[in-house]
């Protein structure tokens, strides 16, 4: 969920205030008995960046679409994932940018293409996938086979903007997290696409065949439905922003968005 970010103010107090008084009292109790711990916030970015446990090396097991004809055909594929310590380490020392509005600076300051991780994923969706559609599909189902977690769980605050090597660690993350790693797969195939944000929510659509479907890494879509539609909207709203996630795109999404062509060349200072 996207909100404003509140680093380093919350507090132990202000988190038992929104309990009920027996709750809290339960709470405190098992605290001063040393049968649980007491809440503690991270106030820097190294605080929140080592707050939980990452799993530097699982096999995640997901289903990919083989054939994209009707009858569809799906099978299990298990991608060992293994990320050195050096590289989650180097995590904790990206800028602060992470812990601003969502308005400005965007998060697709986070994509990255070039990520070695990133990279070998693209290049193994695409050994399973003979053509754009399925290169399409099984990155979503790919990202989609991640869990969803908070940014409070997994970084002890409201709002966390995770790198992909940090959501890949943590097996999953929030909304913009799993759009983050989705659409760096995305720029790694070379498929055009863009950042969708909604109120309290952010989402990814691609550019294909001249028009932008969504491809919200949150929801499962059923066998067959992929690519059917390209109602941008969410609960219904409409995106407040759509930003391409690569600047050569600007011009194709431009030209078909042109309502929002003043958010699109925002985002790029140009």
């Amino acid at each position: 969920m996207l909100t404003e970010p509140t680093l380093g103010e919350k507090s132990p107090s202000k988190f038992y205030s929104v309990l009920t008084d027996i709750e809290e009292t339960i709470i405190l109790s098992l605290i001063v008995m040393g049968l649980i711990l007491p809440l503690t916030v991270p106030t820097t970015p190294l605080d929140a960046h080592h707050y939980s446990d990452p799993v530097l090396e699982y096999d995640l097991t997901w289903v990919s679409d083989i054939i994209s004809d009707e009858p569809h055909l799906l099978r299990y594929d298990t991608y060992h994932i293994s990320i050195t310590q050096e590289d989650w380490d180097s995590q904790a020392t990206l800028p602060y940018f992470r812990y601003q509005s969502w308005y400005s600076p965007s998060c697709s300051i986070l994509i990255d293409k070039n990520n070695t991780y990133v990279k070998a994923i693209a290049e193994y969706i695409q050994s399973l996938s003979p053509n754009p559609y399925l290169e399409i599909v099984n990155a979503h189902r790919f990202v989609n086979s991640l869990q969803y977690t908070t940014d409070l769980y997994n970084y002890g605050i409201e709002e966390y903007w995770a790198t992909p090597i940090e959501t890949l660690a943590h097996r999953g993350g929030d909304c913009e997290d799993l759009a983050v790693l989705l659409a760096s797969l995305y720029c790694a195939m070379d498929i055009p696409c863009v950042l969708l944000y909604y109120p309290a929510h952010c989402s990814v659509a691609v550019y294909y065949q001249d028009n932008l479907y969504p491809m919200d890494p949150t929801a499962t879509y059923p066998t067959g439905v992929y690519l059917q539609s390209t109602d941008l909207t969410y609960m219904g709203y409409k995106p407040e922003i759509i930003e391409p996630c690569d600047k050569k795109w600007i011009a194709d999404v431009s030209r078909d968005l042109a309502l929002y062509r003043y958010w699109i060349r925002d985002s790029f200072g140009i």
